[in-house]
């Protein structure tokens, strides 16, 4: 392909802005020298990668280690995972951390009684941070899941949501997007899980909707999730079709095979419009893949990022938001237009930055990378890109407090 040239033209030109609202996943891979990040992604064309790993070693304010999974809240505004480097009683054992997303907040989880939350494997947390649902083994069973939440700032006593439970295994637990309800993996050896619960909030009405033996020849149930309309949406191994994505409809106790397309599919996460993110294992590492909801329209996310060389096979999390939806975004006064649209080989970017301030002007194609850069002056100004190949391009401008984001369509 032939790089990119820039041509420098001096515009001013005022239109309406638009940026695309999309979901996130956030998940731990593996980085070149084989040590555990954090990253993120966004659900839609470009796929930008976000090392939020990066971002927490600015703010921890002591030595140590985090460790996955890593969990977004449903409303996008808090991070939950373990560390060892956000509290100094933390240190050598890892402690339930939650962290804001534009990581200007953090805090290592304390009881009433001051003691630290040490959870072993997922732990979720509500909207706006308040409340936090782990597993540990200081239940009445080998592991339970608790609740603990904040009233008035401050925390209260962890509740064992799972002392009903019939299933000494109690683990791997997902929170409905209201914080009313709790679904669960549940087995009598830690590992396969043969059951997924579903219990409230607080304790009351446990049942399992889904067991082994609602499959085929079943042999495991796994990492279930609610998608917009209540379905449960999980990890089912049957004897006959190996490990997929299955739904349990709302309202339903029979189990619906979603795809028989990915086989050693696992970890299922749900996305707005009920499309379906998963941990597939095509080849010899794990991939994301996002489906929709019927098992069509497959995509993978993480094939050509060079950020890492695995994605870590221990669960995904979601953000979600409505990712066809165009809102006008008038932060800051930035204004772009892209013409023509579709180009026959150039286009020209117009620019009004009514900040006046000094912002980034990006190509980037449908794969995340960015295939060129420019930093765009105090005043409006129109760039003129020739030589890209034929194919979908995002161009993102960001200057001041805000950003705007075009498609562009080489054909």
């Amino acid at each position: 392909m032939k790089k990119p040239f820039i041509i420098l033209l001096i515009a001013i030109i005022f239109i309406p802005v638009f940026t695309f609202a999309q979901s996130r996943i956030v998940f731990t891979a593996v980085s070149g020298d084989d040590s555990y990040i954090f990253c993120s992604v966004n659900t839609d064309a470009p796929f930008i990668y976000e090392n939020i790993s990066v971002h927490l070693d600015s703010i921890a304010p002591y030595q140590g280690s985090d460790s996955g999974p890593i969990v977004i809240s449903h409303d996008g505004n808090w991070y939950s995972f373990l560390s060892t480097r956000f509290d100094p009683d933390a240190q050598g054992w890892e402690a339930l951390t939650i962290v804001k997303s534009d990581f200007s907040e953090y805090e290592a989880i304390h009881d009433a009684s001051g003691n630290l939350i040490h959870p072993e494997g997922k732990a979720m947390v509500f909207n706006n941070g308040d409340g936090v649902v782990y597993v540990t083994g200081d239940g009445n069973h080998a592991r339970d899941v608790f609740v603990l939440q904040k009233t008035d700032g401050h925390w209260g006593n962890p509740v064992n949501i799972t002392v009903e439970s019939p299933y000494e295994y109690n683990y791997f637990p997902f929170v409905s997007e209201n914080d009313s309800t709790v679904l669960f993996d549940a087995g009598n050896e830690s590992f396969p899980s043969t059951a997924i619960g579903k219990v409230n909030i607080n304790g009351t009405g446990i049942s399992f909707p889904v067991t082994s033996a609602s499959l085929p020849d079943g042999i495991a149930v796994h990492s279930p999730a609610y998608d917009d309309e209540m379905n449960i949406i999980f990890e089912g191994d049957a004897a006959a079709t190996g490990e997929r994505i299955w739904k349990l409809p709302h309202n339903s106790s029979v189990p619906e095979l979603i795809t028989m397309g990915f086989p050693d599919d696992n970890s299922p996460v749900t996305l707005d419009n009920n499309r379906i993110a998963s941990l597939w294992l095509p080849e010899s590492w794990h991939q994301i893949k996002i489906m929709n909801s019927d098992g069509s329209e497959s995509v993978l996310l993480t094939d050509s990022c060079a950020l890492f060389t695995e994605v870590f096979d221990i669960g995904l999390s979601s953000a979600p938001a409505d990712p066809t939806k165009i809102t006008k975004n008038k932060i800051s006064g930035n204004e772009i237009t892209v013409f023509p649209n579709p180009a026959e080989g150039s286009f020209s970017i117009r620019i009004s930055n009514k900040g006046k301030t000094i912002g980034t002007l990006e190509i980037i194609d449908n794969k995340g990378i960015i295939v060129a850069q420019e930093k765009t002056a105090r005043d409006g100004r129109s760039y003129r890109f020739s030589g890209l190949s034929r194919g979908t391009y995002f161009v993102r401008y960001s200057g001041g407090k805000g950003e705007a984001v075009k498609k562009v369509i080489i054909k």
